[in-house]
């Protein structure tokens, strides 16, 4: 199993790019600020791969209903994981984000386009080889 103390470097070798997603479902039982926890406890979690100073982070965060599979935000995650420009995706809770099959195929983009990807709440890391 992976382990936070093994620290990753930037694969540009200059700036260590996170990409932190966090969503809500926008219904009227959550607070937004709900969103804004997510996005701190992951920016919390960053130093606990990475030891460098020069860090770059990229947001998405949503308030959509999840039911909706083709949603903005997936679009982008998809995107951006694409580019090949992140070291780290990292999300607070993958259930928040999606579910089942298609929670392992956003986190199987990350891994084949080079980029880790970690849920803190699920314990599920692209690092640990039985993810």
């Amino acid at each position: 199993m992976a382990r936070k103390d093994e620290w990753m470097e930037p694969r540009d070798g200059k700036v260590f790019r996170g990409l932190i997603v966090a969503r809500i479902s926008g219904s009227q039982n959550q607070k937004k600020q709900s969103n804004e926890d997510q996005i701190q406890h992951c920016k919390e979690e960053v130093p606990s791969y990475f030891k460098g100073t020069n860090v770059e982070r990229k947001i998405i965060k949503s308030a959509a209903k999840g039911e909706l599979l083709e949603r903005e935000e997936i679009i982008e995650v998809e995107k951006e994981l694409r580019t090949q420009k992140h070291d780290l995706m990292i999300v607070e809770d993958l259930g928040r984000l999606l579910r089942d099959v298609l929670a392992k195929h956003i986190f199987g983009i990350a891994k084949d386009h080079g980029t880790r990807a970690i849920s803190i709440n699920d314990c599920v890391d692209t690092a640990d080889e039985t993810w």
